[in-house]
């Protein structure tokens, strides 16, 4: 979404996204069950020849003539699921051209372009997706430039050739969970269709369409939304809440290592309080050391007998036995004199 800073706050403008949120931040999801289906309407009738013709005369204003921009697609989702084959995402339109996505037996998923004559047939990547586990993919393209990205590994860029058809004409509905389109489908699409999706996608967006969003969200009376099965709202995570480890050498948004500082919005108060506690414990750590250093210094032990009061008197027993241990030979001097 866009946000626009405020005086005080941040105000998001979400219209145009397939979150919801204060911050555009609330990823909005369904489960599908075993044969339950999701269609949203984009056009209810195909293109005239008049804005047709009037935007092959000048395509700089085919958003004015048709509606919408046949040259350019931005396509987002996520899902988990441990059940494959399966369409994830199908856009049909009023002739032959379509948009799907498709999770093969083995888990990987292609991308099905027909623009034209021409089926375009890419293959988003070779990993096994069905493991229960949310990922995410983005598909957008710009004239005859296709990028392609599934979840944190590096994008995948495909050219269509010039000879080719670079326009998806009438752009009619866009199926989740199963493709219950009326008139020919392409036989990959149907081999891969049956039993359907079932598991939780979430985030889906095509262009400024947000089926899901139109569903659990709606801001008009009449949505062009249609629905069969079980679909409920559920919040499946349009990315994991915990990340395993990506390579820096692998990782497309790497930019360089980066090292912890100090905001410069943090007051120059804060930061005096901050230095002058930190010098406080400081001075009173070193001090804490001074004053056990010098007790231990000024203190000494020896092996002299401690002085033993005396039950009877206030002098020291140890005095009196001093006293007498020297009478005892002026004593034997008297004995020998005599």
């Amino acid at each position: 979404g866009q946000c626009i800073e405020g005086y005080a706050s941040y105000t998001c403008d979400c219209n145009n996204t397939a979150f919801d949120g204060f911050y555009c931040h609330k990823d909005i999801g369904a489960y599908f069950e075993i044969g339950s289906w999701l269609k949203y309407n984009i056009r209810k009738k195909p293109t005239s020849n008049e804005a047709v013709w009037a935007n092959w005369i000048d395509p700089h204003y085919d958003n004015f003539s048709l509606g919408y921009n046949d040259t350019a697609d931005d396509i987002e989702f996520s899902f988990s699921t441990v059940h494959a084959p399966a369409v994830l995402l199908y856009i049909s339109s009023f002739v032959q051209d379509y948009i799907a996505v498709i999770l093969k037996t083995d888990g990987s998923v292609d991308l099905r372009y027909k623009l034209g004559l021409v089926t375009h047939k890419y293959q988003l990547t070779n990993r096994n997706l069905a493991d229960g586990y949310p990922h995410y993919v983005n598909i957008t393209r710009h004239n005859r430039t296709i990028k392609t990205q599934v979840d944190y590994m590096e994008p995948i860029v495909e050219k269509i050739t010039l000879v080719e058809d670079a326009r998806f004409d009438s752009p009619k509905s866009m199926f989740l969970g199963r493709v219950m389109e009326v008139g020919d489908i392409d036989y990959e699409i149907q081999r891969h269709n049956a039993p359907g999706f079932i598991g939780c996608i979430s985030g889906v967006r095509y262009n400024v369409y947000a089926p899901l969003k139109a569903l659990f969200r709606p801001n008009e009376t009449d949505i062009p939304v249609t629905t069969q099965g079980y679909v409920s709202e559920t919040n499946c995570g349009a990315f994991p809440p915990v990340l395993g480890y990506v390579p820096w050498e692998v990782d497309p948004w790497f930019t360089s290592i980066e090292y912890f500082y100090m905001h410069d919005d943090i007051g120059l108060l804060w930061i005096a309080v901050i230095v002058l506690v930190a010098f406080v414990l400081l001075l009173g750590g070193l001090y804490t050391i001074y004053i056990y250093a010098y007790q231990q210094k000024g203190s000494y032990h020896t092996n002299e007998p401690k002085n033993l009061e005396s039950p009877s008197s206030s002098r020291p027993l140890t005095e009196t036995l001093r006293r007498e241990k020297k009478s005892i030979p002026e004593i034997e001097e008297e004995v020998r004199s005599g």
